[in-house]
């Protein structure tokens, strides 16, 4: 039966159909006879949907400097046909950058979290692993992240050599998380010590506590301070402060690690305030809300969250607060 195939008035035989889209299936008048308009008319559909592409993006986990060109790397699973990238990407790979609420875009001039994605090319839909890229603010009116050392606990009934905790303390006058992996950037220096440095600061301050032998203990953050690179240490030992004499104690966050309901207690008198909880990228997993009255506690249930660190920011008209929470 000498069929063809039609899509938007242009005839295809079966080998040139390479193309998605929904084609009329019609009969060509065979020798002899014409077919019957009634029935020929009354046409069937083929439809072709698009090949899936598989898409591995490297790294995971990239950061950058605002205005600088990310080096990411692209590899794709099998292509249709006999296909290859150049093929389907003649001008390249087309990435670009979605915050979590969606919106997208196509350079790093804004500091911010964002998941990489691939254009979808003609006849295929791209599915690839997620990937981040943490674009630090490197202009102008970037400001360094500043530490501090605030204070020492003593622990001496703990099971091993490392009776002393230090309360260390950052300060973001971003607008902007900053973000710095673990390495030479973002180091501890000590003879034994045990914990999780963070590595999103968001704006605001936050603490975070690390076990240690009560020898010196020294934090080293490396960070933009307008467009250069500038370095802050602050350090610890056994004589340092202690805790009881200078933390504010203006909310309190237990157990921490946490396996499912956190707790947060306010201790202070402050307007409008809301609790986030946010993932290590920076981005919202939990909105709980304000408090119900003053000098309540409210419960936040962390039981459906993967194990890792997060942040839990609270924020009121004259403070911002960031706490790390470790969930089992």
């Amino acid at each position: 039966v000498p069929f063809y195939f039609v899509k938007e008035g242009v005839d295809y035989e079966l080998s040139e159909l390479k193309s998605i889209g929904d084609y009329e299936i019609k009969i060509r008048n065979p020798h002899n006879y014409i077919i019957n308009s009634t029935y020929n008319d009354n046409y069937g559909t083929l439809t072709i949907t698009p090949a899936i592409l598989n898409l591995t993006i490297s790294p995971d986990d990239a950061i950058v400097s605002q205005g600088a060109i990310p080096d990411l790397s692209f590899e794709f699973g099998p292509f249709a046909y006999d296909e290859n990238e150049t093929t389907v990407f003649p001008d390249g790979i087309p990435y670009y950058f979605v915050d979590d609420i969606g919106d997208e875009y196509y350079d790093t001039s804004l500091a911010g979290a964002y998941y990489v994605k691939v254009a979808d090319p003609e006849n295929y839909i791209v599915v690839s692993n997620e990937a981040h890229i943490f674009i630090n603010p490197s202009d102008n009116n970037a400001k360094k992240v500043r530490t501090y050392a605030d204070c020492v606990s003593y622990y001496p009934n703990a099971f091993d050599d490392l009776k002393y905790t230090v309360v260390y303390r950052y300060e973001n006058d971003n607008d902007y998380p900053v973000y710095v992996n673990e390495g030479e950037d973002n180091k501890l220096s000590g003879t034994a010590f045990i914990g999780k440095l963070p590595t999103v600061f968001m704006p605001g301050d936050g603490t975070f506590e690390i076990k240690f032998d009560g020898n010196a203990l020294v934090w080293s953050l490396t960070t933009y301070d307008g467009t250069h690179k500038s370095s802050v240490s602050s350090a610890s030992t056994s004589a340092s402060g202690t805790c009881e004499a200078k933390l504010d104690g203006a909310y309190n966050l237990y157990p921490n690690p946490v396996k499912d309901i956190l707790y947060v207690k306010q201790n202070v008198i402050e307007s409008n305030v809301s609790v986030l909880v946010l993932n290590m990228y920076g981005f919202v997993v939990i909105d709980a809300g304000g408090f119900s009255q003053l000098y309540s506690t409210k419960e936040i249930d962390m039981s459906s969250l993967s194990t890792g660190i997060y942040i839990v920011r609270i924020t009121s008209d004259t403070d911002i607060r960031t706490y790390n929470i470790l969930k089992e």
